[in-house]
């Protein structure tokens, strides 16, 4: 009968751990600072988490939201807030890793898509 040996962990699958490890930190994060502080403490938490991570931001967001422990206006800026701190991030990154001109086609690029959410999310807000 053949000895089987047991096959170390693919990197792949410990990305997908730290992935998951951000998210429910990120997650318990937002929650908890929604509790203590309310809606303003969701918002500042998310945009710090995002820093990082814009995706479990977004995703800790929206669960309090389904939860119905955010209201869907004050979701919708938190959401744009996140987005705009990752993007701030993002560009800086650009700028240090790439120099000034990649840094300045990256930010350019993030700055438009970040104002584009930020219209999208304007007109929810209004109902357009």
């Amino acid at each position: 009968m053949p000895k089987h040996r047991k096959q170390a962990p693919r990197p792949a699958s410990r990305w997908l751990d730290w992935v998951a490890a951000l998210l429910l930190m990120v997650s318990a994060l937002v929650g908890w600072a929604q509790s203590r502080y309310g809606t303003a403490g969701a918002m500042v938490a998310g945009a710090l988490a995002a820093l990082a991570d814009a995706q479990s931001s977004v995703a800790a967001l929206g669960a309090l939201h389904e939860a119905g422990r955010v209201p869907s206006d004050q979701v919708v800026r938190a959401i744009v807030l996140a987005v705009a701190a990752n993007s701030l991030v993002r560009a800086l990154t650009a700028f240090f890793g790439g120099g000034r001109r990649f840094g300045l086609w990256v930010t350019a690029a993030l700055l438009a898509s970040t104002v584009v959410a930020a219209a999208v999310a304007w007109a929810l807000a209004v109902g357009v």
